[in-house]
């Protein structure tokens, strides 16, 4: 079974070498029921590419969001950029601005950043960069090397931003890669997770408090198994109760289908009253119905658990050792235990597969997310932007928008969406748009979209 983890960090370095090989075959267009509007293409330059996560919007018509690559080019940011926070403005013309409020140098500060951005309630962003940091550590030598950070960017007033290291990971017990975003409980703590390091080596959830003097202090509130708790997490959400949900790319239930690496999980942490977090399994996953590897993870209003896993499924895609397409999963809670449903199962086709992004909800109760391209497909198909309705009798699977490469974007499934204030939808891609920041022919600096469901 594919790593994710080493995926992630070989197509930073590759840059995305691996979509050459989506573009082999030609295949008719397939038509789409709405119409994209690009509305940023990256150009590689200094306002980075390769953008990550989902756009984060202000409340006032302003959205921030992360590209992992580009930026600046020097030191040991030379070859592919360390990477960019920016801020993307309605201007007077009706279109967008794109400003970067952040370049990451490789150094102290961090680089390569690839989560979605988060507040605090006095207008700072918070954030992680996978590199950078610590250098002394040779566990940590994957790509621009360091052990990873997390940072905080704060306004100055002026239009410009100052960028500070809360914690600087070490890649011992508390871990190193840190790849999922950042959230806060009521209490003003900060939670995140590395995807390595710590006690198992297969990564922690950990939780930085203010320390009343202006800085944070950093515990570990949980260090991964890679047994029935799983390994390496790739995703973590919050409750209104405090409770953390973390998804795990691995471990769980070994052999058959989920072959000696696992198939992955969800663990729910509840806060244990004296200051501690007790564990529980929410589901380990089989590689049938319920699919396997579970990525991205949201809660809808009514606290049901809803998420996206790679594999599994009702099709066979012949994608690595686990078969199937993907899934989009629902846990509901009955009786104090959580039940799975499958509410739909990719197919390959125009739908596409292996989904990755945690599913957003409107007001409605609609879910809406992305999927990869399926394979050999693009540019006809360069990925998906989907829909998903409830009905009386379960679910209804809408594709909203297929990617037909080049100058419209390719590969929009490591992105979630993001719905503004009309109920259009925003998102991004990690290839594609005007300009070219790759070795061949295929490819582009990335873009972000709007698209009208």
């Amino acid at each position: 079974m594919p790593n994710p983890h080493r995926i992630r960090a070989w197509m930073r370095t590759t840059l995305f070498v691996v979509f050459a090989l989506l573009f082999m075959s030609m295949s008719p267009l397939l038509s789409s029921a709405q119409t994209e509007n690009v509305i940023y293409s990256f150009t590689g330059a200094s306002d980075g590419y390769s953008p990550f996560g989902n756009l984060l919007p202000d409340g006032r018509g302003n959205y921030y969001g992360v590209a992992a690559l580009g930026g600046g080019f020097s030191g040991k940011c030379q070859f592919f950029g360390c990477g960019t926070v920016f801020e993307l403005s309605p201007n007077s013309s009706g279109g967008w601005t794109q400003t970067v409020i952040y370049t990451f140098r490789g150094g102290s500060d961090g680089a390569t950043p690839e989560s979605t951005l988060t507040f605090d309630s006095s207008g700072n962003l918070y954030g992680t960069a996978v590199d950078g940091g610590y250098f002394g550590n040779s566990s940590c030598q994957l790509v621009i090397a360091g052990c990873g950070v997390v940072f905080k960017l704060s306004p100055n007033g002026d239009g410009t931003w100052s960028e500070s290291v809360i914690h600087s990971f070490h890649g011992a017990d508390d871990g190193f890669l840190p790849e999922t975003s950042v959230v806060f409980d009521a209490s003003g703590n900060l939670y995140g997770t590395t995807s390595l390091g710590g006690t198992h080596f297969v990564g922690n959830v950990f939780q930085l408090s203010p320390n009343g003097s202006g800085g944070w202090s950093f515990r570990v509130v949980y260090a991964f198994t890679n047994g029935s708790d799983g390994g390496r997490p790739d995703d973590l959400i919050i409750d209104a109760s405090g409770n953390l949900f973390a998804s795990t790319s691995q471990a769980g239930i070994t052999g058959g289908a989920c072959t000696s690496s696992g198939c992955g999980t969800i663990i729910e942490l509840s806060p244990n009253g004296s200051g501690g977090f007790t564990r529980r399994i929410v589901h380990d996953f089989t590689a049938k119905q319920d699919g396997a590897i579970p990525f991205g993870i949201s809660l809808d209003a009514n606290g049901n658990l809803f998420g996206a896993a790679l594999f599994g499924g009702h099709a066979n895609c012949s994608i690595g050792l686990i078969q199937g397409c993907g899934v989009i999963f629902e846990f509901t809670q009955s009786g104090g235990h959580w039940q799975a449903h499958n509410i739909y199962s990719f197919t390959g086709g125009t739908d596409g597969a292996d989904p990755y992004a945690a599913p957003t909800f409107d007001s409605a109760g609609n879910i809406y997310g992305t999927s990869d391209p399926p394979a050999r497909s693009c540019p006809s198909n360069c990925g998906s932007v989907f829909k998903l309705s409830p009905t009386s009798s379960g679910w209804s699977f809408t594709t909203l928008y297929n990617f037909p490469g080049g100058a419209s974007g390719v590969g929009p499934y490591f992105n979630g969406i993001t719905i503004d204030a009309a109920g259009n939808l925003l998102g991004m891609t990690q290839l594609g748009g005007s300009s070219n920041c790759n070795p061949g022919s295929f490819g582009g600096c990335g873009l972000i979209y709007e698209i009208t469901p």
